[in-house]
């Protein structure tokens, strides 16, 4: 919790479908995704809000590994619709695979089951696993 006392600031209002925001500690940058939209964005307190990346490929879950790479899911590629990510201190890359964009007509078609799966980039092509 940020303390006592504090004021809640809206930064932007232009995402159709705002999401998974992730914070960069050393850039002291926000980024989030409009996963509608198609776009990512970038927030800071000296520029505000700037696109960051469009399109976006229906980008989804956002977070920062320890050297303050952006890790990101994306639709319609080789699996569902990529969703929540977390990387552990180890490096390895933990997200979900829900079928939510593959539900409709705009984003993919289904690969295989929707699961949980982690990324290891310690090898040279990744290695996963799902349960």
């Amino acid at each position: 919790m940020v303390g006592n006392t504090f004021e809640i600031e809206e930064l932007f209002d232009k995402a159709i479908w705002a999401e998974s925001p992730a914070w960069s500690k050393a850039q002291q940058a926000l980024y989030f995704s409009d996963v509608k939209g198609c776009t990512m964005y970038r927030w800071t307190a000296e520029t505000g809000t700037q696109i960051f990346r469009q399109p976006s490929h229906f980008s989804n879950g956002n977070a920062f590994d320890a050297n303050d790479n952006l890790i990101t899911c994306e639709h319609g590629n080789r699996l569902n619709s990529p969703n929540d990510v977390a990387v552990k201190s180890d490096g390895t890359i933990w997200f979900t695979d829900p079928p939510y964009g593959i539900l409709s007509d705009n984003e993919g078609k289904p690969f295989r089951p929707t699961s949980g799966y982690f990324f290891e980039i310690f090898y040279k092509n990744g290695r996963t696993s799902s349960s």
